[in-house]
C-alpha cells in the first residue's frame, strides 16, 4: 500500500539530538505552515535533556529546499525563545 507522506516528515532535521516530532502541516492559500515540537532524543552523558522547543515554519507550497529549512532550524535552536521561520 502506498501512503503519501509530506517531505517534511522525512527531510526536516534539527541537530545532533533534537528531532522534529508531531508535525502538523496546514495549507493556507499558496503557503504551507508546518508546526511541530523539537524533542531532545539524544544521549546526554549524564546531562539533563534540553526542553522541548515548539516551532512553526511558513513556506510556499512549491518549497523543496529542506536542507535550507533544516539548517535554519538548527541555528534557531541555538537561540532562546519561540522558533518562527519564513521562507
Amino acid at each position: 500500500m502506498y501512503v503519501k507522506t509530506h517531505p517534511a516528515h522525512i527531510l526536516l532535521r534539527a541537530d545532533e539530538s533534537y528531532n522534529p516530532r508531531n508535525l502538523q502541516i496546514r495549507h493556507i492559500a499558496d503557503r504551507q505552515i508546518i508546526e511541530g515540537v523539537c524533542i531532545d532524543d539524544g544521549a546526554r552523558n549524564g546531562n539533563p535533556r534540553r526542553p522541548n522547543r515548539p516551532f512553526r515554519i511558513n513556506v510556499p507550497t512549491w518549497f523543496n529546499d529542506w536542507t535550507r529549512a533544516s539548517t535554519a532550524l538548527y541555528y534557531a535552536l541555538r537561540q532562546p525563545g519561540p522558533i518562527y521561520l519564513w521562507a
